[in-house]
């Protein structure tokens, strides 16, 4: 009887350590969020942009052929293609929103990689339209050189109101902050024409 019970026990240690040999490593892919939603945007502007985490949270590397959209108003803003991530490792892409439509925009950024299941991150925003077209008279401005320590004269810029709807314009920025825009009373009303 002690012989059987040992043959027993060793046909079960065989079988338990052979399950554990088959076993097969492999890559996966998740994104934090799982997500994305845009705020409102209007037609012909886009939307700050906003990030994804890519982690492969399989136990081998995985590259991470291409990345998609199923819309082209969801643009790519930053991160590159093949990238390869070990077991664990972590990537991020940046995307924004560029409507052409005044509409609900419901799309998918898909990320295909080398070995898996594509990766599949929904995205949605909504197209604004708007009566009111602000132009600039002048997209450049051209400044003589000028001695550290001394402004040079003012140039001015024209802003026009091209559209049927009033505008309110609540903010001036510059770049670089070497440039001074000059104190301006804000927020300014520009009626439509």
């Amino acid at each position: 009887m002690p012989a059987l019970r040992q043959s027993v026990f060793s046909l079960v240690a065989f079988i338990t350590v052979s399950g554990l040999l088959v076993l097969t490593a492999s890559a996966q892919l998740t994104s934090t969020p799982s997500s994305l939603t845009f705020s409102n945007t209007y037609i012909g502007l886009s939307s700050t942009s906003k990030s994804i985490s890519i982690t492969n949270t399989g136990t081998t590397s995985v590259t991470i052929n291409s990345i998609t959209s199923s819309c082209p108003e969801f643009k790519l803003a930053s991160g590159t293609t093949p990238t390869t991530l070990a077991a664990g490792k972590s990537t991020s892409y940046s995307m924004y929103f560029a409507p052409d439509l005044a509409q609900l925009f419901s799309c998918t950024y898909t990320l295909t990689p080398s070995t898996g299941s594509a990766l599949a991150v929904p995205m949605t925003g909504t197209g604004l339209s708007t009566k009111g077209v602000i132009s600039v008279g002048t997209t450049l401005l051209n400044f003589p050189n000028q001695a550290v320590g001394t402004p040079s004269a003012t140039q001015g810029v024209v802003i026009t109101n091209t559209g049927t709807a009033t505008l309110k314009l609540t903010a001036i920025t510059n770049t670089p902050s070497t440039f001074v825009v000059p104190p301006v009373t804000l927020p300014i009303l520009l009626a439509g024409g």
